[in-house]
Formats: structure tokens, sequence, C-alpha cells
């Protein structure tokens, strides 16, 4: 770890508004930044890989491609079943946290 990182999810303003407290927000930047050693481990499987696209101007998302796995390593399920059109993105979803991440701000 580098002294002074913080994860660039908790740098988003909608994000930084949710922990008020400075001290809660550094509180959250240490578990967030443990959390991403934690999934750096080799022994944590990926339960699933999903590319998407973002339209940011339109506030919407579709999946180009995907692929869920089974807990013993699998494929479970591909993206030929998943719906690829675009859909808008939801408040409050992971969707829109990730849209936050790469649209630039207006």
């Amino acid at each position: 770890m580098v002294a002074g990182y913080t994860p660039q999810f908790l740098e988003l303003p909608v994000v930084k508004a949710q922990f008020g407290e400075e001290a809660s927000l550094k509180e959250a930047a240490i578990e967030f930044a443990l959390y991403e050693v934690m999934v750096n481990a080799a022994d944590i499987r990926t339960f699933g890989k999903l590319y998407f696209e973002i339209d940011c101007s339109g506030k919407r998302a579709r999946l180009l491609d995907g692929i869920l796995y089974s807990g013993d390593g699998s494929v479970s399920r591909n993206a030929a079943h998943f719906n690829r059109d675009f859909q808008f993105v939801s408040p409050d979803s992971n969707g829109e946290l990730l849209t936050l991440l790469v649209c630039r701000p207006r």
C-alpha cells in the first residue's frame, strides 16, 4: 500500500457526501483499500466478468459480454443469455456508481 492512497470510488462527490465527517471517510478508505488487497488474493474466486458500454449523455448502459461462474469455477451462464439492449441506469445502483466513475461531470 502506498501512503495516502485513497480508492477512486471514495473521491466521487456523491460518495464523499455520504460519509459526512473526514474521519469517517478515512476509515472507509482503509476498509476499501483492504478489500482491494483481499480481492487480489489467489484463493478468492471470480463470480463473473461483465463488460459494459456506457452512454454517458443518455445515462444508459448495456452489456457487451459477460460470463458467470459456478462455485467450482465452471461457466454457469454466458452473455448469450443476457439482454444486450441499452437500459437506463437505476439511481443508487452499482451501475450509477460505475457511471459516476467513468463519465465526466457536466
